[in-house]
């Protein structure tokens, strides 16, 4: 059985855009508030909070057709899930996403393989610390870096904590190299990167526009990791000018 749950935000709009929005490891669907209402005129927005690995469970509560648009990990199983089952999938927008999150030789802009298995390892040794750390380094840079930290954090307690192993799960998803997908993608795909984020490092757009000539990315100036929390206005602004040139 589906540990995933959902919830949809109608929109007054006839012509709104079917939306569904994937959060990004160790989190849930509540990240994604300060974002909503910004989103509402233009978008019916399917919230869905949890992580599995079996894309078969997010299809099974998705519209038949919608744009997704994932955050950090939620952006890897959006591109997944666009590459498996292109009929249900309009477009894709990825959030502060690399589809190869730790660096390669050949990667260079990315998490540095020591930092990985740093993580990797706090998760094995104490789990609660560990995200709390993820939390500040998903915030570290924005100009309103205490500010987002604290909503993060609030959002991480709203509801119990994911297991260890789905944890360890989501961060094994992370490790994969997914970029022979990306490069395989024909639908329109968009990635917002953060200026400032330490984890994935905005100087990655290059390379990702490298792998896939279709891909359009922006750069978000003075945000993090999570710039959909500092700069809500801004990222509603990408997503909906996006599905206006693509859908």
């Amino acid at each position: 059985m589906s540990s995933l749950r959902h919830h949809v935000v109608p929109s007054d709009n006839p012509c709104a855009v079917n939306l569904v929005l994937l959060h990004g490891w160790g989190m849930n669907a509540q990240v994604w508030q300060i974002l909503l209402p910004y989103l509402q005129a233009d978008f019916k927005i399917m919230l869905i909070d949890g992580f599995t690995e079996d894309i078969a469970d997010y299809l099974a509560v998705a519209p038949e057709r919608a744009m997704w648009c994932g955050w950090s990990l939620g952006g890897l199983l959006a591109l997944d899930i666009a590459i498996k089952f292109p009929e249900r999938v309009q477009a894709v927008a990825t959030i502060a996403c690399n589809p190869c999150f730790v660096q390669r030789e050949d990667w260079p802009h990315a998490m540095p393989m020591k930092d990985f298995q740093q993580f990797q390892q706090g998760l094995a040794d104490n789990p609660p610390v560990t995200l709390k750390r993820f939390i500040a380094l998903q915030c570290q840079g924005s100009t309103s870096q205490k500010q987002d930290t604290r909503f993060l954090q609030q959002q991480l307690a709203t509801t119990s904590l994911p297991s260890t192993s789905l944890l360890q799960t989501g961060l094994a998803l992370l490790a994969q190299d997914h970029r022979q997908q990306l490069a395989q993608l024909t639908l329109p795909i968009c990635c917002l990167l953060g200026e400032k984020d330490v984890l994935v490092p905005a100087t990655v757009g290059r390379d990702l526009t490298a792998l896939n000539t279709r891909l359009q990315f922006s750069i978000i100036d003075e945000a993090a990791h999570a710039p959909f929390v500092s700069h809500p206005a801004v990222i509603a602004q990408h997503l909906k000018q996006f599905a206006q040139e693509c859908l």
